[in-house]
């Protein structure tokens, strides 16, 4: 059982630090998304959504060297740790970023990643919790690019 609890924090981590890093792309301020679009990678390493968030900070920061090495880098464990070439939106993202294509660089609709709140509720209560609840289900959606 901790195991699964352990497993469940661990997920809501990655989604708040997805989030922040979103947000600092969202806001203007690519560096600021960089510290936790980079934790969110040490949680997940072989998360190509957080791959193409830290190469897109990374080429808005003007660190468009850093982005296309990050790709390569990315690349390369993929390759190491799954015999796979990353998927079509992270090289396509590599290709734009190395073409100066900034802005085409921006997440695409796609690119989003939806998952469900952390704890889903109808009138009889919390899923999961033994909690009683009053409202509706909810979703989050996480810009996991």
């Amino acid at each position: 059982m901790v195991g699964i609890a352990a497993e469940r924090y661990r997920r809501l981590a990655v989604e708040a630090l997805a989030a922040l890093a979103a947000r600092g792309e969202q806001g203007g301020e690519p560096n600021e998304g960089l510290a936790p679009a980079r934790r969110w990678l040490e949680l997940e390493p072989l998360d190509e959504a957080g791959h193409r968030q830290v190469m897109r900070l990374l080429a808005l920061a003007g660190r468009r060297g850093e982005a296309l090495a990050h790709y390569e880098a990315c690349r390369q464990r993929l390759e190491a740790e799954l015999g796979a070439a990353p998927d079509e939106r992270t090289t396509s993202l590599y290709e734009r970023i190395r073409a100066g294509r900034l802005a085409d660089a921006a997440p695409r609709a796609d690119d989003l990643v939806v998952r469900p709140a952390p704890f889903l509720h109808s009138r009889s209560g919390y899923r999961g919790t033994g909690l009683r609840g009053s409202g509706g289900g909810a979703g989050t959606a996480v810009g996991a690019s």
